[in-house]
């Protein structure tokens, strides 16, 4: 799961809460220890609170079907057919 976080560094925690409650929201295991940040601005040049980070939470994986289950037009479900 990821979201894109704008603001300074030090408001991450906020979005990881969000991650985590929509984890559990969707019955999905956040993996312990297992989150990234890809940092998309360099802090340099721009103002805190217009830093780009993308958040990444890891979960235990699940079925297509579990996926399925969840899907909104929010958060759609990449799939590929197969004819």
């Amino acid at each position: 799961m990821q979201l894109l976080h704008l603001g300074p560094y030090e408001k991450l925690g906020e979005s990881y809460s969000v991650l985590m409650k929509e984890a559990e929201k969707k019955n999905l295991q956040p993996v312990s220890g297992r989150h990234r940040e890809a940092y998309l601005s360099d802090p340099r040049r721009v103002a805190p609170e217009k830093l780009k980070t993308i958040v990444r939470l890891c979960v235990e994986a699940v079925s297509y079907t579990h996926l399925r289950a969840h899907e909104t037009l929010r958060y759609l479900v990449c799939r590929l057919l197969l004819e």
